[in-house]
């Protein structure tokens, strides 16, 4: 990862507790709660805490390993809380811990508003990417802001030559998601749209990252809900649609980023190189962590072999992974903790805004019917009898 902070966290960590790679160190840290213990926390110094929180909560394989990762960020947390108004960031480092609360979902009012205004005092040394950045985070964590929207979408309609286009594509399927749910004017999507139109047009050099082509299919799947059941090569969207006007300039993006999502297996990232240096290029690159089964997981695969329904576990259905494909034409989504904004107290705010996109993409499927089953759907001490039942009426069986 190409970020100053985070890199001063790893290695800091890394000389710490002596391990040659980032990896090694996150599958210590993540394998020993002793590090993540109250005591020891309390213990540790400003720059440690932080750097712990960074890593952890950085480290592009926690989504393999999110409840546990999750768990520690929380507690990391709230030693920050009790200690924020005695620690001075300077504006990497305040956007860096800021990402790692998004990342894990995690939200506190008393850091988020101290974050915030530690950045506002220092608003005129704030990048455009650095706008991007907290504009993600405050996406990522359900909160409206107006003051930092605003900010947000100033600074990428005032740089059109020096924001790059992933973080514009992102900042647009988060923008066009908002729209869906009516938190985001359609006059400031249609000016995001435009100027979209002059990136790609200007853009001679066509790099699909792994990133970027998932996030495109998501914008385009809001912009445009009717192509997600459309065959590739017979697109067409609503004529009455506001956003008609771009639909066949974006189409031929659109049509590459899923012919290299139909490609992509879980667990593999493909970046696809389409300009003279590397002409059609695949890179296919691996995770190092295996992504591990949930308890709620192992409890419905146990139920489902007691129904003997014949399912599919760890399914790509449309542009996602999905945990359960059950009798070929049910979809089951178990979310857990890492699907929902929470408190430093465990009090559960709300579903993402992200789970959310992805249930409404897949609910559009005329194909299936979709499933969301929360962590918090039944108790661990809940019969066997009643979770049978709960996942019968689920699928019509009684």
């Amino acid at each position: 990862m190409n970020n100053p902070i985070f890199n001063t966290a790893r290695i800091f960590l890394q000389n710490k507790y002596q391990f040659a790679t980032p990896l090694e160190l996150f599958k210590h840290l993540i394998t020993n709660s002793n590090y993540f213990q109250t005591q020891r926390l309390k213990n540790d110094s400003n720059d440690e805490l932080l750097y712990k929180l960074i890593f952890i909560a950085g480290f592009h394989e926690r989504r393999n390993c999110g409840n546990i990762v999750k768990e520690f960020s929380q507690n990391c947390l709230i030693q920050i809380r009790d200690r924020i108004e005695d620690m001075a960031m300077d504006i990497p480092t305040l956007i860096q811990a800021f990402l790692a609360m998004s990342n894990v979902l995690l939200d506190d009012e008393k850091i988020v508003s101290s974050i915030l205004k530690q950045l506002k005092d220092q608003e005129d040394q704030i990048t455009l990417k650095q706008f991007h950045s907290i504009q993600h985070c405050l996406y990522k964590l359900g909160r409206q802001n107006n003051y930092w929207s605003s900010k947000a979408c100033d600074a990428m309609t005032h740089n059109l030559t020096t924001i790059v286009i992933q973080d514009y594509v992102q900042y647009l399927h988060i923008a066009s998601n908002l729209y869906q749910i009516g938190l985001f004017q359609e006059e400031h999507l249609i000016k995001l749209l435009d100027i979209l139109y002059y990136k790609l047009g200007k853009q001679q050099k066509h790099i699909y990252l792994s990133k970027f082509t998932f996030q495109f299919a998501q914008m385009m799947f809001n912009l445009y809900p009717e192509i997600i059941n459309q065959p590739l090569n017979q697109l067409s969207c609503n004529p009455h649609t506001p956003f008609q006007m771009y639909f066949q300039f974006l189409k031929r993006d659109y049509q590459v980023c899923r012919q290299i999502l139909q490609r992509k297996k879980i667990g593999v990232s493909i970046d696809y190189f389409e300009n003279e240096n590397f002409p059609y290029l695949l890179r296919l690159r691996e995770d190092s962590i295996s992504r591990t089964q949930t308890l709620l997981e192992t409890e419905i695969i146990q139920i489902l072999q007691k129904l003997q329904l014949k399912f599919l576990k760890f399914q790509k259905v449309l542009i996602y992974d999905i945990d359960f494909k059950v009798m070929d034409n049910y979809v089951i989504n178990c979310n857990g903790p890492l699907h929902f904004i929470s408190t430093l107290d465990g009090q559960i705010k709300q579903k993402s805004f992200n789970t959310m996109m992805q249930y409404r993409h897949l609910k559009a499927l005329e194909t299936q019917n979709v499933i969301d089953f929360d962590f918090f759907d039944w108790k661990e001490e809940d019969s066997l009898e009643y979770k049978i039942s709960k996942i019968k009426k689920l699928l019509n069986l009684i």
